[in-house]
């Protein structure tokens, strides 16, 4: 099955407006992403046996002891890549005192026990793909438009082992398996089922 980890994002009524727009422009080198697949990835796994499962959400039940709730703000839009043909639009994070950079790369290192590469972490909210050089004008004048709006704020309080389905009306995603975020207070209970940052071009 094809997977990754992440954590789930609301579309807040302005991340809304910013995919009607978007909408208006599907088909067209542009394809947003469905509000309610709206998340932000913190380790793509690709293709894992299912009988992996237990074995990856152990691993990231560990990575997330001690870590607990927080708040991101979302602000501003970009791409991947910055120039030439962009392939990824997306919003950007701040995060106070680099606290979803730090459950990242707890998660990315616990992973690497169980098999997988290290790899480094850009944090971003993925809102539409990008097909051939037409979208890039399109874009353009999107970035423009809404230059640093800010789309609002989420509490990060679980981490979400996901599972891809893809088909032609687009990817459909299932919960596998799920650890939860602490409260302040309680250092971070656990279960199943700052400035903004850009950097380089994430897998995914």
């Amino acid at each position: 099955m094809r997977a990754f980890v992440a954590i789930h994002v609301d579309p807040t009524p302005a991340i809304r407006r910013l995919l009607s727009d978007l909408e208006s422009l599907r088909g067209r080198g542009v394809w947003p992403v469905a509000p309610e697949n709206l998340h932000m990835t913190l380790r793509f796994l690709g293709e894992i046996d299912e009988g992996r499962v237990p074995e990856i959400t152990m691993a990231i039940r560990s990575a997330v002891m001690g870590h607990t709730t927080f708040g991101i703000g979302l602000r501003g839009l970009g791409t991947f890549p910055g120039r030439g043909r962009p392939r990824v639009l997306w919003i950007g994070v701040d995060q106070p005192e680099g606290a979803l950079t730090a459950l990242a790369e707890d998660i990315i290192a616990g992973l690497a026990t169980v098999g997988f590469d290290a790899e480094d972490f850009t944090p971003h909210l993925t809102v539409a793909r990008l097909k051939g050089g037409r979208a890039a004008g399109r874009i353009r004048w999107m970035i423009d438009g809404y230059g640093d709006t800010v789309f609002g704020v989420q509490q990060v309080s679980e981490v979400r082992l996901m599972r891809s389905i893809l088909t032609p009306q687009g990817a459909i995603y299932d919960i596998v398996g799920r650890a939860v975020l602490g409260s302040a207070m309680d250092g971070g209970a656990l279960e199943f089922d700052g400035p903004l940052d850009t950097g380089p071009d994430p897998s995914m």
